[in-house]
């Protein structure tokens, strides 16, 4: 089994970065949908419905980053000597 390397910095920054800006745009599409929404303002119905899927959206890019940095930063176990095998 080859062994795997943790990404490199230029990597790891690049995809935080992505992240970020990517999530703090759905982030304020979604806050000022709800804000408006929640102080009894009109709020669009496509407006609304953006929102919506981006919520959906930014749940599944937080998945993913997740599932990056625990496949980037979690070692496999060890491999224990099997005595048999080994003599």
């Amino acid at each position: 089994m080859a062994k795997r390397k943790p990404p490199g910095t230029a990597s790891l920054t690049a995809v935080l970065s992505f992240f970020f800006v990517t999530g703090a745009a759905m982030s304020l599409v979604i806050w000022m949908t709800l804000s408006d929404f929640l102080a009894g303002h009109p709020v669009e119905g496509g407006r609304y419905l953006i929102a919506m899927a981006l919520i959906g959206l930014f749940v599944a890019f937080a998945w993913l980053l997740a599932r990056y940095l625990q496949n980037a930063f979690l070692m496999p176990p060890p491999e224990t000597p099997n005595p048999e095998v080994d003599s």
